[in-house]
């Protein structure tokens, strides 16, 4: 195993889509293509969070997946994978076995299904994982899937650790993000994880936005991101943050993750259905999509697949 990049977390983030096959097997091919059409225009990929479908993979197609985005991105930028799972054991055994296999960061969410008892246990959690995990650890807040929240009490309990080196917040709290915001040191970063607040978080002093966005737009991510740390005219980063909105609105069809699988076929990448439980989208669904990613002020930021590449779906835009 290769030694981990080990580096602070910050800048355009990619959580990858898993492209799966009818019969629930990584579509290596498009998964591959689709690293290498990205990695030049991000700052790290995160495999296996909400948007890679971690909770319904099996764990042969997880491990895969892994293994598949440590051998493509060589090394390029750092790769996050996330390990999150319903109990303390569970996370750890995750941690174990997907950070062996070349982890630059564990990224771990709050266990779910049955709820903390109090946020003592909820931090004792995470330092455990920190303490045994393989790579350093990245919180990860997502309350809305998780129903236990990281609230900033328990982010500051844990901002110290050695190994937790920040968190990705996507509750869209901004409030409790601002609170966030007030821990953020040389070893703790602070990343949004919500489109629509890309542009205020980054002018608080986020670290940086992992966003399902980087999927489809990282350069659009980019642009913002410059946009503001090289103080250019508020009304630059604004109309960019704008645009960031218009391209959002493919997670508004319908369920988020089904947006974004429909939004990534109808610019050429075959990532196939979401898993069930999850509805595919309907036809006037993938209609409203289409109509999205071909606005004239929108393609120029997309990641297409090349034209000549047997990757395409046929038909797709």
């Amino acid at each position: 195993m290769t030694e981990a990049l080990a580096p602070r977390p910050g800048g355009i983030v990619s959580p990858m889509v898993t492209p799966l096959t009818a019969d629930g097997k990584l579509n290596e091919p498009v998964f591959r293509a689709l690293l290498e059409a990205l990695v030049p225009d991000l700052d790290g990929v995160f495999v296996l969070g909400s948007s890679g479908e971690l909770t319904w993979l099996p764990d042969g197609v997880a491990d895969r997946v892994v293994r598949v985005a440590v051998d493509q991105v060589a090394r390029r930028i750092p790769v996050y994978v996330g390990v999150g799972d319903t109990s303390l054991a569970r996370t750890l055994d995750r941690a174990d076995r997907l950070g062996g296999l070349g982890a630059d960061i564990l990224v771990a969410a709050a266990p779910f299904y049955y709820a903390a008892s109090s946020e003592a246990r909820l931090v004792e959690h995470f330092v455990t994982i920190a303490e045994r995990a393989p790579a350093p650890v990245l919180l990860y807040n997502i309350p809305q899937n998780t129903h236990c929240p990281l609230t900033p009490s328990v982010v500051r309990a844990l901002a110290d650790h050695e190994r937790i080196v920040g968190i990705k917040d996507s509750a869209g709290d901004w409030i409790a993000f601002d609170e966030l915001l007030g821990l953020r040191s040389e070893f703790f970063s602070v990343l949004q994880g919500r489109e629509h607040m890309a542009a205020i978080s980054l002018w608080s002093g986020a670290d940086g936005l992992i966003s399902a966005m980087g999927n489809l737009a990282p350069r659009l991510l980019q642009a913002l991101a410059a946009s503001i740390r090289n103080e250019r005219p508020g009304a630059e980063a604004l109309e960019l943050q704008a645009t960031v909105g218009r391209l959002a609105a493919v997670f508004a069809q319908g369920d988020w993750l089904a947006g974004l699988k429909s939004a990534l076929t109808a610019i050429g990448w075959d990532v196939g259905e979401p898993s069930a439980p999850m509805a595919p989208h309907t036809a006037t669904q993938r209609r409203a999509v289409q109509r999205i990613v071909t606005s004239a002020d929108l393609v120029p930021w997309l990641t297409v697949a090349p034209a000549a590449s047997p990757l395409r779906r046929k038909g797709a835009a």
